[in-house]
């Protein structure tokens, strides 16, 4: 019963990430902050992230550890290797869209805007 409220709460909480996370992103378009392709990259590696992320915490509340594992069986201990767990697979894949969208979105936002004064000057 204690994990299904957790799992409700986290799906209310990943809804309401979510969809702060589009408003922002739509807000950052409106004003002019970032480009229209920086923010669909922008919304398309963020969903990413989210939905990795909310990923990684439902393997967390089943109970799956997070961690890397060595396996020296087989026979003669000859066939041996290591394993990822799961949750921390979906971990690193939250770090790296993550950082992905904060590239995006930085080197988007680093862009200077081009000022429209000059623009006329230069066709006039």
């Amino acid at each position: 019963m204690n994990s299904i409220k957790n799992a409700e709460f986290l799906h209310a909480l990943m809804v309401l990430v979510a969809a702060a996370y589009v408003l922002l992103i739509f807000i950052a378009l409106v004003l002019d902050k970032l480009s229209g392709a920086s923010s669909a990259v922008a919304l398309l590696l963020g969903g990413l992230a989210l939905g990795s992320f909310w990923v990684f915490v439902w393997l967390l509340l089943r109970g799956e550890p997070v961690g890397i594992e060595s396996h020296w069986g087989g026979i003669g201990g000859g066939v041996g290797g290591w394993r990822v767990t799961a949750p921390l697979v979906f971990l690193l894949l939250t770090l790296f869209f993550g950082g992905a969208t904060a590239a995006v979105v930085a080197v988007d936002a680093a862009k200077p805007a081009a000022a429209p004064d000059s623009q006329k000057q230069q066709q006039g």
